[in-house]
C-alpha cells in the first residue's frame, strides 16, 4: 500500500512540476487573427464596452446641452455668432453676457410700456379732475 502511495504520490510530482503553469489559460501569443475579437481577454472586451458607453453617455449629454441651449437660451441672445455655436463650445461668460444684455432690454421695453400705460391712466385721472375742478368753479 505505501508503494502505491509513493509511485501515485511521485508522479503528481513530477507531473506537477512538468507541466506548463498557463495550459490552462487562453493562447494570448497568436495574433493571427485581428479580426477576431474572442482573442481578446475578458479584461479588455470590459474596458473596451466601458469604453464605448462612456462615449454613448457622452454623446448624449452633449446632445442635451446643444438641444438646451437651442430651445431655451438662443431666444435670449442677439449675437448671431453665439447662435450658431453649440453648446459644448460656446464661451459661457460671452453667452452670460449677452443673455444678461438681451434680458436686460427686454426687461426695460416692459418697464417703458407698463409706464406709459400707467401714464395714460394718470392723464385719464388728471382730465377727469380737471373736468371736476372745472365744474365746481361754474357753480361757484
Amino acid at each position: 500500500m505505501a508503494v502505491i502511495f509513493a509511485v501515485v504520490g511521485g508522479g503528481a510530482v513530477v507531473g506537477i512540476a512538468t507541466s506548463d503553469p498557463y495550459s490552462d489559460y487562453s493562447e494570448y501569443n497568436d495574433y493571427s487573427d485581428y479580426d477576431n475579437y474572442s482573442n481578446y481577454s475578458d479584461a479588455a472586451e470590459r474596458r473596451k464596452r466601458r469604453f464605448d458607453e462612456k462615449t454613448r453617455e457622452i454623446n448624449n449629454k452633449k446632445y442635451k446641452i446643444n438641444s438646451y441651449k437651442t430651445n431655451k437660451v438662443n431666444e435670449y441672445l442677439h449675437s448671431n455668432s453665439l447662435k450658431q455655436q453649440s453648446g459644448v463650445s460656446v464661451s459661457v461668460s460671452e453667452v452670460k453676457k449677452d443673455g444678461n444684455t438681451g434680458i436686460q432690454n427686454c426687461e426695460n421695453m416692459k418697464f417703458i410700456e407698463e409706464s406709459r400705460r400707467d401714464q395714460v391712466a394718470i392723464d385719464e385721472i388728471d382730465e377727469i379732475i380737471n373736468k371736476i375742478d372745472k365744474i365746481l368753479q361754474e357753480d361757484e
